[in-house]
C-alpha cells in the first residue's frame, strides 16, 4: 500500500518533469508534442493510483483494499468498522 502511494507520487513528479523538460526543446515541435503527451499520460496514471488509494477503505491488519459494501476483509477475515477511530485517523495521516 505504501509502495503504491510512493509510486503514484513519483509518477506525478516524473510526468511533470517530462512536460517541463520537453517545453525547453520546443525548437523541435515533435519533441514538444511527444513530451507533453507522454508526461500527461504519466501524470494521469500517477493521479489515478494516488486517488484510488486515497479514497479506498483498507483492512487495518493486512492492508487489503476493501469495497464499499464489504465490512469484512476477504484475506484475513478482520471485521472493519464504519466509525473513524482516533487510531484509524493517526494511521491515515501517516
Amino acid at each position: 500500500m505504501t509502495d503504491a502511494k510512493v509510486f503514484g507520487f513519483f509518477s506525478i513528479l516524473l510526468g511533470g518533469t517530462i512536460i517541463v523538460l520537453s517545453s525547453f526543446l520546443e525548437a523541435i515541435p515533435l519533441f514538444l508534442i511527444v513530451g507533453v503527451l507522454t508526461g500527461s499520460g504519466i501524470v494521469f496514471v500517477g493521479i489515478t493510483i494516488v486517488s484510488k488509494f486515497a479514497s479506498g477503505t483498507y483492512c487495518p491488519e493486512c492492508g487489503e483494499v476493501l469495497s464499499e459494501t464489504c465490512h469484512e476483509c476477504p484475506v484475513c477475515g478482520h471485521h472493519v468498522s464504519n466509525k473513524i477511530s482516533p487510531s484509524l485517523l493517526r494511521r491515515l495521516l501517516h
